[in-house]
């Protein structure tokens, strides 16, 4: 009875004409259609059987459920190495342990399921990255750095191990894993926020325990407010979970001193999760479902517009937020916070060596007069130390996953996949690497970006074969 029929072969149940017309199918306790596979809401077409095995885990015949739990953890605990170095003095070697535990799981499945193609889109970003750090290695023998270019070597290292392990472990279920433990990472921080300042006893913010690495807090608590939030307008069934975590965590990130964190949380929670919840036009046509629909959608989006305005209340209660809130609104930003120097020194000097730029390690010399020092700007950082090819090679990192997902919200026609969440994620790490940190520290700048691109290369795949909605977000916390 659980055995699928053969290709040509007539279905038994509400489906007509022939198993590779219309896909086996069984009836829920409800009445609905399912798959047979158990996968999905639509119905699913056995000659696509290959494209739905490249995007779940039954591409990994031999790999066990135990193995999507290990390969998320290592994914979350490199998204938290930061925040944990920067509370518990965590040692830096400490990243090697998370990466080879990636690669340790994706020789595992090579040589258990063989050489598999990549999507094209995943090959791409591979190659982009690969491309990247050959030259940035290459610079090395043009380089004005004396110490600088050492430290990057290895961290350029660790990024290629991260990126070829990810390219292989990263499937549906590894990153819907990942996710939920990046969330629930997040929620751990804000309790670490809200502690610091009731010890404190006060909001002013100059005084609490986090204000001397509220910049990579904040970072961490915005990746999961953001994701938490977009999964929750794609999550059908069981969405509270994530939209509770999601206001928790945007309070926390008010609270966080990192006012650009939380200004491009919001940002993207409007685009990514308003879009996603206006463009989910339902399936059905029916009165009753149409309303209720109506009232799904109406209530995220007053809950959603609710949080937003919470959290920069709640932010403006914070004195040293509000003043470097108001600030950045006056325009006194640019002098006052010293990136506006660090950003015409580094393009002035740009201009002297525009092609080649100056060498792995150089971009601290050159935008701020100090080695160990960078330019607060991945794309300047990029330039000085690697030139116009580098820079050309950044630009198709950064743009690929974009261009990946439009390719798939295309054929589906709407912004409903699982993908979603760790594009937000992504364009949040985009926006924090264009204001903050060493891009070569960027393991999970280029970590999102495989999974996004893995996530809606695949779904673009069975969406083209899939029409009625395979690779849809899963249902309730967790997946």
């Amino acid at each position: 009875m659980g055995q699928q029929p053969s290709l040509g072969e007539p279905v038994i149940g509400p489906g007509r004409g022939t198993a590779r017309e219309t896909g086996s199918v069984r009836r829920t306790p409800r009445g609905r259609l399912s798959p047979a596979a158990g996968f999905g809401d639509g119905i699913l077409l056995p000659e696509c059987w290959q494209a739905k095995e490249r995007y779940s885990t039954m591409e990994f015949g031999h790999m066990s459920s135990r193995l999507d739990h290990f390969s998320a953890l290592c994914v979350a605990i490199v998204f938290f190495l930061p925040s944990l170095r920067a509370i518990n003095t965590v040692p830096v070697w400490s990243y090697w342990i998370a990466i080879a535990g990636l690669a340790t799981a994706s020789i595992y499945l090579l040589l258990s399921r063989g050489v598999r193609r990549w999507e094209v889109d995943v090959a791409a970003f591979v190659l982009l990255c690969a491309g990247l750090f050959a030259w940035l290695l290459f610079s090395v023998l043009w380089t004005r750095s004396t110490t600088q270019y050492e430290e990057d070597i290895g961290r350029i290292a660790a990024l290629i191990a991260l990126v070829s392990s990810a390219a292989i472990v990263i499937t549906p279920q590894v990153a819907r894993r990942a996710l939920t433990l990046l969330v629930l990472g997040s929620l751990v921080l804000t309790g670490y926020v809200i502690r610091s300042y009731a010890a404190s006893g006060t909001l002013s913010g100059y005084d609490v325990e986090i204000a001397q690495y509220y910049l990579i807090i904040s970072s961490a608590i915005a990746t999961g407010a953001v994701g938490s939030a977009t999964q929750a307008t794609i999550t059908h069934g069981r969405p509270w979970p994530w939209l509770l975590s999601a206001l928790v965590l945007l309070a926390g990130l008010s609270l966080s001193l990192g006012r650009g964190s939380l200004l491009f949380a919001i940002a993207v929670i409007v685009l990514f999760g308003g879009g996603s919840v206006l463009s989910d036009k339902g399936r059905r046509r029916r009165l009753n479902h149409l309303l209720r629909n109506a009232v799904y959608r109406g209530t995220l989006i007053v809950l959603l517009v609710g949080a937003v305005v919470g959290a920069i209340w709640s932010a403006l209660r914070v004195e040293r937020t509000a003043t470097r809130l108001q600030r950045l609104i006056s325009g006194a930003e640019w002098e006052a916070g010293g990136r506006g120097h660090l950003w015409t020194t580094a393009w002035s000097n740009i201009q002297e060596a525009f092609f080649f730029g100056y060498g792995l390690g150089s971009s601290g010399i050159m935008s701020a007069g100090v080695e160990e020092n960078y330019p607060h700007n991945l794309i300047l950082q990029v330039w000085l130390d690697g030139g116009l090819p580098a820079v050309g090679l950044l630009c198709g990192i950064i743009v690929l996953p974009y261009l990946a997902a439009i390719r798939a919200n295309a054929r589906a026609g709407g912004w409903r996949h699982m993908y979603l969440p760790w594009l937000g994620i992504y364009t949040q790490l985009v926006l924090e690497y264009s204001k903050s940190t060493n891009l070569y520290s960027g393991r999970t700048l280029f970590l999102a970006g495989i999974i996004t691109v893995r996530l809606a290369s695949a779904a673009e795949k069975c969406e083209a074969r899939f029409p009625q909605g395979l690779g849809k977000a899963g249902k309730g916390w967790g997946g």
